[in-house]
């Protein structure tokens, strides 16, 4: 099978840190840190912002935490090519054999894939079988999925709990005329440090929170009170069970709740980590909460003060 060299040149060490990708640096910290922690990951943004060499760098990190791990990186396009050679040879498996031979997948411009669905096919079963091996998935976009058209749409089918970041090029022209002063892509220690304080808070600073609205009559879940905690739990454990571990340690695990008699509010540590519950679990929450308790109860998401 034909595919991408890693580029020597692309690598974290070369790679400028800004506004518009340090998120996208972040989480990337975090599969350095555990692989698979998110699973796929979908990299996306406009042409020259940096997709292709941080796609690389991730290969070449990996690649020096474990010389043996099988990284393999290609374009979508040499897919493609690939694809249609053993097709026409009839050994069309032998096509997600090879890539489900990989620890680390790495695919490049997914976006050109639209319109090739037999290709859509082939990798789509590929990448749920190396999520479920927990096996590292990336990939990269020049669009995001909600501008991919039916593809997107089944990406985001197949795997609700995909990650997506969006690298902007809102600093493009300083990068280039001060890249001399530009940050450099951090450590992996740096990166994991990253990692933390975009999505953690201490217990302490989310346990010493109670809501300012005392006629509400709310309850804090985490204040000792034995039916609200047990309720929480139980929704904890619900959830759990419902979708991937990394998704879970990640959006829940940080968060607590506050009850009221008709509401139940969930604080997530961050605004990021808010906004991302918000859209893609509230549904399931309230879904919970009913099949739970009987009652449809107002949820609110909200960042921690």
């Amino acid at each position: 099978m034909q595919q991408t060299y890693l580029n020597p040149e692309y690598t974290f060490e070369r790679y400028i840190v800004h506004h518009g990708n340090r998120l996208a640096c972040s989480v990337t910290g975090a599969i350095m840190n555990v692989t698979g922690s998110f699973n796929p990951l979908l990299i996306s943004g406009s042409s020259g912002v940096g997709k292709s060499h941080l796609l690389h760098a991730i290969g070449h990190q990996l690649k020096n935490i474990n010389a043996l791990w099988n990284v393999i990186c290609s374009t979508s396009e040499c897919l493609g090519e690939h694809f249609n050679q053993i097709t026409e040879q009839g050994r069309s498996l032998t096509f997600q054999k090879n890539l489900l031979a990989a620890d680390v997948l790495l695919i490049d411009d997914i976006d050109v894939l639209a319109d090739k669905y037999p290709l859509q096919n082939a990798l789509l079963c590929v990448i749920d079988e190396l999520v479920a091996r927990r096996k590292q998935v990336v990939l990269t976009s020049l669009y995001p999925t909600k501008e991919l058209g039916a593809f997107g749409e089944r990406l985001r089918a197949c795997y609700a709990y995909m990650l997506e970041i969006d690298i902007t090029a809102s600093y493009a022209n300083e990068i280039i005329q001060k890249e001399s002063t530009m940050e450099r892509f951090p450590t992996l220690e740096q990166s994991i440090s990253l990692f933390h304080q975009a999505f953690d808070k201490t217990d302490a600073s989310v346990t010493n929170h109670h809501m300012e609205n005392n006629d509400n009559k709310s309850r804090n879940f985490d204040a000792g009170n034995r039916e609200d905690g047990d309720l929480w739990e139980s929704i904890l454990n619900h959830v759990k069970s419902k979708i991937s571990t990394p998704s879970f340690d990640t959006w829940f695990k940080p968060a607590k709740a506050n009850i009221g008699e008709d509401f139940i509010q969930v604080e997530a540590p961050n605004e990021f980590c808010a906004e991302w519950l918000d859209a893609h679990y509230k549904d399931l929450i309230l879904k919970t909460v009913k099949s739970l308790t009987g009652h449809r109860y107002d949820v609110r998401i909200v960042r921690a003060r």
